[in-house]
């Protein structure tokens, strides 16, 4: 009872008669005495904390040395990969993943340190760095050493810079595994940064910064980014260009600061490598010592803390409430709202964001995407995207502004805020988080793998920001809701926390009298003034709605803001409430039939790859209750797939479709997914006179799809919330519909797509098709991608049918009305259409019968009619053979684009088993040449990319350069040297050991499995939809890669054939964009000293003077252009080749014979050649067929990069994708 503070002299009053003075002594002591206590009490838990976080640190710290480690268990249950966390004694991080299917091995390095450690006075720095680090190094000191080494393995290498980390990454065949990660640890180790590369390194990315001047994206980020805190990072210019790296700093001093850069950033401490392979962990471990395990810990400056950027703030109050008129470069406005929000990193167990992005960009029926879009008209998109760093994050929203949104803006920003005090005032809901949590959870858990590359770098980039045992899940499920953050962040979506960027071509008529502003190194012109100037009455409502009393009257409100849109008319609209919660999570997902079998047939690589191939359904009315078609549906003769590459009827052994119905099913996949997988096609008949239809024709079924997706979408969305999606295509080449789904819920999705497809869009309003036909007028103004990308278009423009320039599509798709459109899909409907459908995966056949009778069924209700029509089925598309030298000059259609860019291309006719092959080899090899003879040696241009493809049927090589050092007559000069020049010597000086391994990559890519099921399926779809033809070609392939390809010999006389033909004239197609005004054509004398110069000579210049003299000059690619070539040349056979000729069987060894007759159904020699009623459906097969090279090309701010080569047929429509331009994602 007694409490004595101060001695005994105090004891005596607390228990005496109560004195006031005293009391209050006595209670300020007490009180005094208390707080020391709690001092007390929170220093001693504080301490047992810090020793207890200690002792565990101690104990992570120890337990994740060296080769035990931890592994990773924290997975998604279909991933068969093993994980493994170790920390080398010199503190370099390491993940070692183990798949035991993987063919191909990849590894990667994040180093935590990025453009934002840029020196003030050298924007740009960690860029180049990440450059010249590729140039060689110690004990590899050969520029180009490591990108051969790379290439000739079948592999491709790239990295990226962005804000606060730099990512390195390499996939190859694992046999150059080892190697290759010596290699790799050596550059980012011991980079020689040598001054002979520098400035050519320099030039590289001032072609890389002058490609993103042009981008919309990259100008629109920079202006935003602009608006930021002086003193931050965040504002300033981090790419670097000729400015910043070459004209204010001497060659030497650029060496010398890069020297002292690299030593500051890159050591061990601040570096964490993943591996992938089919070894273990251990051994890929063992093999990450031996590379990175002598790597010294570095300066310690390097060994300090790594630096974060929440100081200086970057977004104060002094840099908020502005209105940002930007001026674009493309013709579709947007408009975009910035809102600065904490860094959430941390918050990984909760993904606050995954809520917001839910909630804010329903697209349900009565949403805020629906009233903006459908109702309102002022949007034609909308999309929500976030930022995060140590300097904070910021949630984007950007709309896609009709030409009435252009007009009223402010409306667009009243029914945002409109709806987040919506959303504010109902509180966030902790039902629909926890349905986000278990959608999240069954998405990751089956979630597809992405390739070896792809997986390493991503995972690289995730080990600088998240915990070992999270880093599989961290980014991608949610684990802890945290309502009460959310409901912090909704705080922060204000006007007074808020940026606002219109961006229009017509923004110079709306600066007023603002100040204009240019952006430095890229040239943007903007203005700014103050949001509540901008918007005085609408910023006073946004404020009042978001306020607690304010939300009440604001849906009231919304209303009489929204009767500008149409004054003087009663507006019926719904005002949008938040989402309900996901109601269709499976609970649990039965697997029975989620995994395919795969029989060992000899000889039969694609089985062994893909698994047992699919088999026919039939759908007469004897399948009693497993069919729904009514009695409608029905499939005739069985059609069943024979091992030689065609399908076969049971009943007459040839490769008819019976009933012109082909229904197919396989249960499971070689991959692992407990979904299914349905596409059906439905395509026309044609006769020749058919091969090139009206560009109308095409434009009326375009816009009928576009208006149709529309008016579905809203319906459709909350079906495929739950790892559902559809597609729906309406086009001249016919009906695509595709479904993908778990299997308890595609029967419900595809029900609900018929039902709404048979609903038309008869309801549409001229309004409604008004903006989607603007918005289609717009997309066709626009030339948002690289020039390189629309030269490739160009030239298919000019050799495959069915196709129409922009230029052809524009004047005809404004002219277009109403009832026109609506009257398209009854003019595909009214002749019949072959019906070809495929179900796979995790169902069982009576399923598969039932899903498919259901699908045919809901079609034949919509009147479609499946028989036979006049003529064929286009399954092959013609190619337009021009029978002499083509050449495009043109200008470059993107306005004030510096850069030229030369498409040279050379055709080799049809294909064949052996020209697949030996081009595979050629291709692997010119890629590396031209890239490192135009790009590093010469820096011709951002964009270098070289290889094989397929143009159709058409065996092809190519060489694609774009940039602004050359113009495009001189581009075609130089890589008419690469032809000529420098690929004979190679392929001459190429040695044995070269060549076996270039022979290796190409056995090594024809061997690569399936990755995961979007890759299976459409292995399989390509085939169905071709009826079968060509399923032996990879077998084929094989076997004369094995049995007959010897030596270089054959390369070298098949690209002797190739260049110089015995015609004296090769089949070359040019396609030369000019940046300024097209030039005339040079005469034979400065076409011949323009050679010269090249080192072209004797022979070389004799071929490209009888070319020049022989060539059909174009000033335009489209429809009225190709018809002339096609009337002069004709067309190419459209005959598919896909087994060996009799020729090179007749050579093989008897033993290989006898291998391949156990396979084949056939007589040796006979071709599998496809009949007339076999033509192509372009739009079906070409999104669907596999590219044999299906490429990412070099780019400037990359080493080369090739993406997964894959088997194709050949009958798609499009060009292989050795030239798809991937731009790299830099700082």
């Amino acid at each position: 009872d007694r409490v004595p503070i101060g001695g005994g002299a105090l004891a005596a009053p607390l228990v005496g008669k109560e004195d006031p003075e005293t009391k209050s002594v006595v209670d300020a002591r007490l009180s005094l005495w208390a707080s020391g206590c709690a001092v007390a009490a929170a220093t001693v838990v504080t301490l047992l904390l810090l020793l207890s976080y200690s002792l565990k640190t101690w104990h992570l710290e120890r337990s994740i040395r060296g080769i035990d480690g931890m592994p990773v268990l924290d997975k998604p249950i279909g991933d068969s990969r093993t994980y493994h966390f170790s920390r080398l004694d010199n503190g370099l991080e390491v993940l070692n993943i183990h798949d035991p299917e993987a063919v191909t091995a990849a590894y990667s390095m994040a180093v935590e340190a990025g453009s934002w450690d840029d020196p003030r006075k050298i924007p740009g720095l960690a860029h180049f760095c990440e450059h010249m680090v590729f140039l060689g190094s110690e004990k590899f000191p050969e520029a180009s050493g490591y990108d051969k080494f790379v290439n000739s393995h079948g592999g491709y290498l790239n990295a990226y810079t962005a804000e606060q980390a730099t990512v390195y990454f390499t996939e190859l065949s694992g046999g150059g595994f080892d190697e290759g990660l010596a290699r790799f640890a050596d550059f980012l180790q011991a980079p020689r940064f040598d001054e002979e590369y520098m400035a050519k390194e320099v030039n590289a990315i001032n072609s890389e910064h002058a490609k993103n001047v042009q981008d919309p994206g990259w100008r629109v980020n920079a202006v935003m980014n602009s608006l930021a805190n002086p003193l931050s990072p965040m504002s300033r210019f981090h790419t670097g260009d000729e400015e910043t790296l070459q004209k204010s700093i001497s060659v030497s001093n650029l060496q010398s600061s890069l020297r002292t850069w690299f030593n500051a950033h890159y050591c061990p401490s601040r570096m964490h490598l993943v591996t992938l392979s089919s070894e273990t962990e251990a051994q890929q471990l063992e093999q990450a010592k031996l590379a990175f395990g002598n790597m010294s810990t570095g300066s310690l400056i390097c060994q300090g803390d790594v630096e974060t950027w929440a100081s200086p703030e970057p977004w104060p109050e002094s840099q908020l409430g502005r209105w940002v008129t930007v001026l674009g470069t493309q013709p579709q406005p947007s408009m975009l709202l910035h809102f600065p929000m904490p860094d959430l990193t941390k918050e990984f167990l909760s993904q606050p964001t995954s809520y917001l992005q839910y909630v804010l960009t329903y697209g349900g029926e009565d949403s805020h995407l629906t009233l903006l879009r459908d109702d309102l008209g002022l949007i034609s998109g909308f999309s929500i995207g976030f930022q995060m760093s140590s300097a904070g994050g910021a949630l984007i929203a950007e709309y896609s502004l009709s030409e009435l949104g252009l007009q009223h803006p402010g409306l667009v920003i009243d029914v945002f805020f409109q709806y987040v005090s919506t959303l504010r005032s109902s509180s966030v809901d902790r039902d629909l988080y926890a349905s986000l949590a278990n959608v999240t959870k069954l998405e990751w858990d089956w979630s597809p793998h992405a390739s070896p590359a792809d997986t390493a770098s991503g995972l690289a980039e995730r080990m600088t920001r998240l915990p070992p045992e999270s880093l599989l899940s961290g980014d991608s499920i949610i684990k802890v809701p945290d309502p009460a953050l959310v409901a912090d962040l909704l705080t922060l979506l204000t006007p007074d926390n808020m940026n606002a960027l219109l961006v229009t071509p017509d923004a110079e008529e709306r600066f007023g009298s603002s100040h204009v502003h240019t952006l430095a190194h890229y040239d943007v012109k903007f203005a700014t003034t103050k949001l509540a100037d901008q918007f005085p009455e609408s910023y006073m409502l946004w404020s009042k709605w978001l306020s607690a009393s304010g939300a009440e009257d604001s849906k009231q409100e919304l209303s009489l803001r929204l009767q500008e849109v149409q004054p003087g008319k009663p507006l019926m609209i719904q005002i949008p409430e938040p989402p309900e919660p996901i109601s269709n999570v499976p609970k649990s997902i039965d697997t029975q039939h989620m995994h395919a079998d795969r029989p060992e047939i000899p000889g039969d690589f694609d089985t062994s790859l893909f698994g047992r191939r699919p088999e026919p359904l039939s759908l007469q009315e004897d399948q009693g209750n497993n069919s729904k078609a009514n009695g409608k549906a029905a499939s005739g003769t069985a059609v069943s797939f024979a091992t030689n590459g065609t399908a076969t009827s049971a009943a007459s052994g040839k490769t008819p479709v019976a009933n012109n119905m082909s229904t197919w099913y396989r249960a499971g996949w070689v991959t692992t997914s407990p979904k299914v997988k349905l596409n059906v096609a439905l395509r026309p008949w044609r006769t020749q006179e058919q091969w090139e239809p009206p560009v109308e024709e095409g434009l009326r079924l375009q816009l009928y799809s576009a208006l149709l997706g529309e008016r579905m979408a809203p319906k459709l969305f909350d079906d495929a919330v739950v790892g559902g999606d559809y597609n729906l295509k309406f086009s001249g080449n016919g009906i695509h519909l595709g479904f993908t789904s778990f299997p308890t819920e595609l029967a419900k999705l595809v029900d609900h797509t018929l039902a709404e497809t048979m609903q038309g869009v008869n309801g549409t309003s001229l309004s409604q098709f008004q903006r989607v036909q603007h918005d289609m007028v717009e997309g066709l103004k626009s030339y948002s991608e690289m020039p390189v990308h629309y030269a490739i278009e160009d030239r298919g423009l000019l050799l495959t049918t069915g196709t129409h320039s922009k230029e052809e599509s524009l004047p005809a798709l404004e002219k277009l009305d109403l009832p026109a459109v609506l009257s398209a899909s009854a003019e595909l409907l009214k002749d019949p259409l072959e019906l070809t459908a495929l179900v796979v995966g995790n169902l069982e056949k009576s399923q598969g019968q039932e899903v498919l009778a259901t699908t045919v069924a809901g079609l034949q209700n919509m009147s479609v009619k499946v028989g036979q029509g006049t003529g064929e089925l286009m399954l092959v598309t013609p190619v337009v053979d021009p029978g002499r030298p083509l050449e495009l000059r043109k200008q470059n259609p993107r306005a004030d684009d510096p850069n030229d860019v030369a498409v040279v291309t050379l055709l080799d006719g049809v294909s064949t088993v052996e020209s697949r092959v030996l081009y595979g080899i050629l291709g692997q090899i010119l890629s590396q040449l031209a890239y490192d003879e135009l790009r590093t040696e010469k820096q011709l241009g951002y964009v270098v990319s070289a290889g094989e493809l397929q143009i159709s049927n058409i065996q092809a090589v190519s060489i694609v350069v774009q940039g602004t050092a050359l113009d495009a007559d001189s581009m075609e000069a130089a890589i008419e040297h690469v032809y000529f020049q420098s690929m004979p010597k190679l392929l001459a000086n190429l040695t044995d050991e070269d060549f076996q391994s270039y022979k290796a990559a190409l056995k090594h890519q024809l061997l690569e499995p399936p990755l995961n099921i979007g890759e299976e399926f459409s292995h399989w779809w390509s085939l169905v939809s071709m009826h079968g033809a060509c399923l032996g070609l990879r077998n084929e392939m094989l076997t004369y890669l094995e049995k007959f390809v010897e030596s270089k010999k054959q390369l070298v006389e098949a690209w002797s054939k190739l260049v110089l033909p015995a015609s004296g004239a090769r089949k070359k197609v040019a396609v030369k964009y000019f940046a300024k005004q097209v030039p005339p054509r040079a005469s034979k004398e400065e076409a011949d000293e323009l050679f010269k110069q090249f080192g072209l000579q004797g022979q070389d210049l004799a071929v490209l003077a009888r070319e020049r003299n022989l060539s059909a000059v174009q000033r335009r690619a489209d429809s009225a252009a190709r018809a002339e070539l096609a009337r002069l040349g004709g067309y190419f056979p459209r005959t598919l080749h896909c087994e060996m000729s009799k020729e090179s069987k007749e050579a093989l060894p008897k033993a290989a014979k006898e291998t391949l007759k156990k396979g084949d159904q056939k007589e040796d020699g006979d071709e599998p050649q496809l009949g007339d009623d076999q033509k192509e459906d372009e739009a079906a097969f070409a999104a669907s067929v596999e590219a044999l090279l299906d490429a990412a090309p070099p780019v400037a701010a990359e080493a080369p990069q090739r993406k997964k080569k894959a088997l194709r047929s050949g009958g798609g429509g499009g060009s292989g994708g050795v030239e798809k331009v991937l731009a790299p994602a830099t700082s």
